[in-house]
């Protein structure tokens, strides 16, 4: 049974170093999209709070123009949720990996003195390793919430709504800014290898 539960472990070791990787690349993919929404949606109020009274055809100007920014920000939108889309499949992935491995310890006797209940120089004890990992999830479904939630309640028109948004999106993946993450990637580093600590 420990065997099982040191292959499960190892799997889930592995993902989570992917994992950062993966969101630390999609969300330098983002800043380009939701750069271009915040211009977007500053221009669309820039033209919707423009007059003008010596131009007869104005106001169809004022509207064809932002008929096309409203389209430019659905393009741009539809990006975001694209790239939002593959962190959410990450994210549950990282999730299912978890749910595996707790599910593998209901027989685990955690009173036993072996290597995965009590640990070894390279592998912390698994009560450990699982808390950690779970904060880890807990930390990026937060983060995919949070941005989830501000793209459903965007307002376009209102300046308040896109800083929110763009807040979102500003998550610090450095080593010196995030406990939740990196702790427990430094702690497993080495549980690579199912055969390592045996």
């Amino acid at each position: 049974m420990e065997e099982d539960i040191q292959k499960k472990l190892v799997s889930l070791c592995n993902l989570l170093p992917v994992h950062v990787d993966l969101w630390k690349t999609i969300l330098q993919s983002l800043q380009s999209p939701v750069k271009a929404l915040g211009n977007f949606a500053e221009q669309l109020q820039f033209v919707e709070k423009a007059t003008n009274t010596y131009m007869d055809d104005f106001e169809e100007l004022q509207r064809q123009l932002g008929t096309k920014i409203l389209e430019n920000i659905e393009e741009e939108l539809q990006a975001i949720k694209t790239l939002m889309e593959t962190l959410d499949k990450s994210n549950h992935n990282l999730k299912n990996k978890l749910a595996i491995l707790e599910k593998s310890t209901i027989d685990l006797d955690w009173d036993n003195d072996s290597f995965i209940t009590k640990g070894t120089p390279i592998q912390p004890p698994l009560r450990q390793i699982l808390q950690m990992a779970y904060e880890f999830w807990l930390y990026f479904s937060r983060a995919s919430k949070t941005i989830n939630s501000e793209l459903k309640n965007i307002n376009f028109r209102d300046e308040k709504s896109m800083e929110q948004l763009q807040n979102a999106f500003s998550l610090s993946l450095e080593v010196h800014n995030n406990r939740e993450v990196y702790g427990i990637l430094a702690l497993t580093q080495y549980v690579v290898n199912e055969k390592a600590v045996t």
